[in-house]
């Protein structure tokens, strides 16, 4: 099981796809109270598919959820509370059926479900190597910031603050693994599955707390065939007890009156400062390392592989060079900064143009061990011609207004071996033979 990609990388790379956010593999509050639970302006980062929050900066330096022991600080050096002059946009039932990706099919529920213990509400089979489904117990609640502008201006200013307040707790967090919570998605109760590989014809049933009437309860069974490559949850657990997070499980018990607390999706922007390294001199009879010229713009390259998100490869394309060298006549390029929702257009522009739709998707969400999906996602943003806006400050972000259409124009695409090494980062973290087989064969680095 250890060779295996972790279970809420496939989660995340299955639905991600789907456009409705980031979806968490943990979406329980933390520990107990409002403290626990994710909240807009938050500040924090990904670990195990769990959201962690540093601080939320839409609080009061003293409110509980910023509390921390007395011999830490509770908030960034230089904080300054965002306060927000327009109204949330919120949606009561923002979704109320499952979500599951498109290597999962819905089936009839046959009387073979009353053999796994339960007789199932709803059943699900992969049609893949992999899948993940997601079901809610109660329609889901949607809120989030609409006028932005805000939040990446205040984002690009305390970013600095931020990886520094970090590092103060111990952390070594890179700018571009810090979120910044605009939106959330939570619900009562709910139950999701991923098949991480071999999964094909794998069947997951649900059943218990389904609609206005079904109990405040949800469970998740595996078919036994597949229980070895697939893992379930559902919660929350009840007080007395914590979730197993094995291939099975029910949760009974639970009060119906619980509030909508458990963040099953996440919006959310990142942030990426833009590099530069001085030139390098030849030492005298020695050959020149590289050829930079005086400054050139590099870049930072993580020590370890990141949590699988799609919003790091739109920074990486933000930040390519025949964008980021922009002409004398604009702003040069210091800060890129990316949301969930550029991914969820990208995704969209995508379906009215089928044959590429199908390449794309079948790329990022099956070519795990053949081809770097972030290179597939960086290739379709090239492909669509995706435009970037600099403001006076040098923040680079798409611009993609209400309306636009991109203009596909496929090229054959290279990447250089610093972009390389970047989009290489993003692969699943497993360690197959196939893997190490498969990128001995693309030598050429070309899509």
């Amino acid at each position: 099981m250890s060779s295996m990609t972790p279970v809420e990388e496939v989660y995340a790379r299955q639905l991600c796809p789907l456009g409705k956010g980031y979806p968490l593999w943990y979406p329980e509050p933390r520990e107990d109270g409002q403290a626990g639970e994710v909240h807009l302006g938050d500040v924090g980062y990904l670990h195990r598919g769990a959201f962690v929050r540093l601080f939320n900066a839409m609080r009061d330096a003293d409110d509980p959820i910023n509390q921390r022991p007395e011999d830490m600080p509770n908030v960034p050096d230089g904080f300054e509370k965002l306060v927000l002059t327009h109204p949330l946009f919120r949606v009561g039932n923002a979704i109320s059926g499952p979500l599951y990706s498109r290597t999962m099919r819905q089936v009839r529920v046959e009387a073979e479900g009353s053999t796994h213990a339960v007789s199932a509400d709803l059943s699900f089979e992969c049609t893949d190597q992999q899948g993940a489904v997601l079901v809610l117990g109660s329609p889901a609640e949607l809120q989030e910031v609409l006028h932005t502008k805000c939040m990446t201006t205040y984002m690009r200013k305390h970013i600095d603050n931020w990886v520094a307040f970090a590092e103060s707790m111990g952390l070594d967090l890179p700018e571009d693994r810090i979120m910044f919570v605009k939106g959330w998605v939570k619900t009562t109760h709910w139950a999701l599955a991923a098949f991480r590989e071999k999964g094909e014809n794998g069947r997951c049933y649900v059943h218990g707390g389904l609609g206005p009437m079904g109990s405040a309860s949800l469970g998740v069974t595996i078919s036994r065939s597949t229980q070895h490559v697939a893992e379930a949850r559902c919660g929350p657990a009840p007080a007395s007890s914590e979730a197993s997070g094995n291939a099975s499980g029910r949760r009974e018990g639970v009060d119906q009156t619980k509030p909508k607390n458990q963040c099953v999706l996440l919006h959310y922007f990142k942030c990426r400062r833009r590099w530069r390294a001085p030139k390098i001199i030849q030492a005298a009879g020695e050959s020149p390392q590289s050829e930079m010229g005086d400054y050139r713009d590099i870049f930072e390259t993580p020590a370890v592989p990141k949590p699988y998100d799609p919003v790091d490869v739109i920074l990486d394309y933000i930040l390519k060079d025949d964008i980021a060298k922009a002409p004398d006549s604009q702003p040069h390029i210091s800060h890129a900064i990316a949301s969930d929702a550029d991914f969820c257009r990208l995704m969209t522009y995508y379906e009215d143009e089928q044959d590429k739709w199908a390449t794309l998707l079948g790329g990022l969400t099956r070519d795990a061990y053949t081809k770097p999906q972030a290179w597939l996602l960086f290739a379709a943003l090239t492909d669509a011609s995706i435009p970037v806006m600099v403001d006076e400050d040098g923040t680079a972000m798409l611009d993609t207004p209400q309306g636009f259409r991109p203009k596909f124009v496929p090229v054959n695409h290279h990447f250089t071996p610093s972009l390389q090494a970047r989009l290489t980062l993003y692969m699943p973290q497993v360690d197959h033979e196939q893997n190490r087989s498969a990128k001995g064969k693309g030598k050429e680095n070309r899509i």
